[in-house]
């Protein structure tokens, strides 16, 4: 299954491929995702680098940019 950019998940989510500009903006919260528990130093930057259209993420356009 190819995933289109911007296909829509729910009213409010969108889901489209994994890109490196998502690192940061995830690795910044993932901590409170995970109810404080320390999981940035655990998530690969490679993941984000290098997984393509292997790895896609559901979001919110007010929470990260979907351009």
């Amino acid at each position: 299954m190819r995933l289109e950019a911007g296909q829509p998940v729910t009213a409010e989510a969108r889901i489209r491929p994994l890109r490196s500009s998502d690192f940061a903006p995830v690795n910044a919260v993932i901590d409170d995702w995970w109810g404080g528990r320390a999981m940035a130093r655990m998530l690969p930057r490679l993941l984000a680098d290098a997984s393509g259209e292997a790895a896609a993420m559901a979001y919110r356009h007010h929470l990260l940019d979907d351009s």
